[in-house]
């Protein structure tokens, strides 16, 4: 799901003037795509998939939307254009070839080829230290999504009341497999999300924002996440 919040940051900095690079190596351009197209159209993508859409008319109208007088890129990379992974050089390469881009998309960290020999740890570091560089030397936004480790999620199961499991964003400390990502960031999210409720915390950022939680409310069929609404109960 963080994979959803990623793409909605970057269809926002896309609809403000800015050029984004998403290399997204788990999905293919299809899934990618539907995604990005449910989040800025909010078509509901199931129904999409389907052929199911009720509207289709107005869905092939936004899509006429996508055409040569964009002057605004929007560059998606997936797996059939990454055959060897997603590396360093790949991204400098892409960044050198579209110097009007101002945000990278980096989904996930995880997924990067993190370069040769047995420690992973210090490779990832590596990798970190190596993306904070590239960014700042293109002056671009970087926003790279990392996801906790299996024993982290596992524990993360703690359950109400009524037996539902509570959303809890994860702690920076959750991110063990390497401290290199947490460290380099300026700015550091983290997100959990179950049965339509969401929470997004600011684990790192300037102060007094540090420890503030949103809570949201998370329809990605249709492409919307929203900050919920709170009602007073009388």
């Amino acid at each position: 799901m963080k994979s959803w919040i990623a793409s909605q940051i970057g269809q926002t900095a896309w609809r403000n003037g800015f050029s984004v690079i998403h290399y997204s190596p788990e999905l293919s351009k299809k899934q990618q795509t539907y995604r990005f197209e449910t989040i800025d159209g909010h078509y509901n993508n199931v129904d999409l998939r389907r052929g199911q859409l009720e509207n289709e008319e107005a869905y092939m109208e936004y899509l006429d939307t996508f055409n040569e007088n964009n002057e605004t890129a929007y560059i998606v990379k997936t797996m059939e254009d990454l055959p060897n992974g997603l590396t360093l050089e790949t991204i400098e390469a892409d960044l050198q070839q579209n110097p009007n881009i101002g945000m990278v998309i980096i989904d996930g960290f995880n997924l990067m080829v993190h370069g040769k020999g047995q420690n992973l740890r210090n490779n990832m570091s590596t990798t970190s230290r190596e993306l904070r560089q590239i960014f700042g030397r293109y002056e671009v936004a970087g926003l790279v999504v990392h996801q906790t480790n299996a024993s982290s999620e596992k524990e993360n199961s703690e359950e109400d009341e009524e037996g539902l499991r509570i959303v809890k964003p994860p702690k920076l400390t959750d991110y063990s497999e390497t401290n290199a990502v947490t460290q380099d960031c300026a700015t550091a999210l983290t997100f959990d999300q179950h049965d339509g409720f969401g929470k997004i915390s600011i684990e790192k950022a300037r102060e007094p924002s540090v420890g503030n939680v949103l809570d949201l409310h998370c329809d990605f069929n249709r492409g919307y996440i929203n900050e919920a609404l709170v009602t007073d109960q009388f």
